[in-house]
């Protein structure tokens, strides 16, 4: 997956750097074991405690974990441990070296940081020319060298030959650079003779922004943002409107009260009623199983009105039908469930001289 190699870009926006740590936030995390094996280190009992209660507590499934001893010279593995269970976090554990090496010496810190920064930023920058999720990332130190020196000279250790000795050599001012560059997050415990470092560096990526023809510039990150949101985004823009759209529709159709204006011919005044869903008020005598009623002419409950979401339905009782128990819409008997149509009908509820009773009934939805 390697690009072209990685030098340091410009600076990110908020804007660009809180979407690119969302980003990352789904993902697993790049992490280097940095561990000096000079003799001047010695691990003792304490060092190799804490990081192997690192190991075992804080790595997760989906971190990738590189193990790089150190000392004038280093090398990064080319393949990381992959976390995925309890195997892997034993590998790590067996991996670290954990007693000094006889034959190394000379700890050119201010290379290993070098190499290792660059080496992170590297992968990164090829996950944004990929359009592959950018990750965050750590470098656990263990050594007695001190970090972010200004020049090798500051450390005892430094090889004689080392061009970080130089602060203006093109390795010193390149490792100046990528520490400006890099959000670095330290934090110390000091073991006997060494430190433990935890440098956590939350996800970032190298902007570069290219004049384009036409008075445009052509950058890299906003197009990568858009490759990594724009789709998701989308779909999940237009998913949260079906949602809210279905429980609108149901709250709509199900929810709140829905009016009712009743005009008979032996009251002054209309009857008002507001139904919720599937409430029905009784045509004939008042029963306390319904939500009012609408008295009209014999001893019998005729039917009822019945709210079904935003609809209003004539239900007949059933009971054997005669002129003083029948529910009449224009000259047509009410014999089934019966949803009414606009805003406005006439029920006729004749009694037993077949008498006229009219129902006036006006739906305000």
């Amino acid at each position: 997956m390697i690009s072209s190699t990685v030098t340091p870009g410009s600076s990110l926006s908020p804007t660009q750097r809180n979407t690119i740590e969302f980003i990352s936030r789904f993902q697993g995390r790049d992490i280097v074991i940095a561990i000096d094996t000079t003799q001047s280190v010695q691990i003792n009992d304490e060092g190799i405690l804490r990081l192997k209660q690192i190991v075992r507590d804080q790595l997760k499934s989906g971190d990738s974990i590189y193990v790089v001893p150190f000392s004038s010279e280093l090398e990064i593995p080319l393949t990381p441990i992959e976390v995925k269970d309890q195997d892997q976090i034993s590998q790590v554990i067996d991996t670290l070296p954990l007693t000094g090496d006889p034959n190394a010496a000379n700890t050119d810190i201010q290379k290993a940081e070098l190499k290792i920064y660059k080496h992170l930023a590297q992968l990164n920058q090829d996950r944004l020319v990929a359009k592959l999720p950018v990750k965050s990332q750590a470098v656990i130190w263990l050594t007695d060298a001190p970090l972010r020196n200004k020049t090798g000279n500051e450390w005892i250790e430094t090889p004689s030959d080392s061009p970080f000795r130089n602060p203006n050599s093109l390795e010193s001012i390149e490792r100046a650079k990528w520490l400006e560059v890099i959000p670095l997050e330290p934090r110390s415990v000091s073991i006997n003779n060494y430190k433990y470092t935890v440098v956590d560096i939350p996800a970032t990526v190298q902007e570069f922004c290219t004049p384009a023809p036409s008075g445009q510039e052509s950058c890299l990150v906003d197009s990568y943002l858009f490759s990594q949101l724009g789709l998701p985004s989308a779909i999940g823009v237009t998913t949260i409107v079906i949602v809210f759209a279905l429980i609108g529709w149901r709250f709509w159709h199900t929810g709140g009260k829905l009016k009712l204006e009743i005009k008979t011919p032996d009251l002054d005044e209309p009857q008002g009623f507001e139904l919720k869903n599937n409430q029905r008020i009784a045509i004939g005598e008042f029963n306390q199983s319904y939500a009012g009623s609408i008295d009209c002419p014999g001893a019998e409950i005729r039917g009822y009105l019945q709210r079904q979401g935003r609809n209003i339905y004539v239900v007949p009782s059933g009971i054997e039908l005669s002129t003083s128990t029948s529910i009449y819409y224009g000259e047509n008997t009410i014999t089934s469930k019966h949803k009414i149509s606009g805003r406005r009908i006439s029920l006729n509820c004749p009694d037993h001289k077949d008498k006229e009773f009219l129902v006036e009934i006006v739906i305000d939805k």
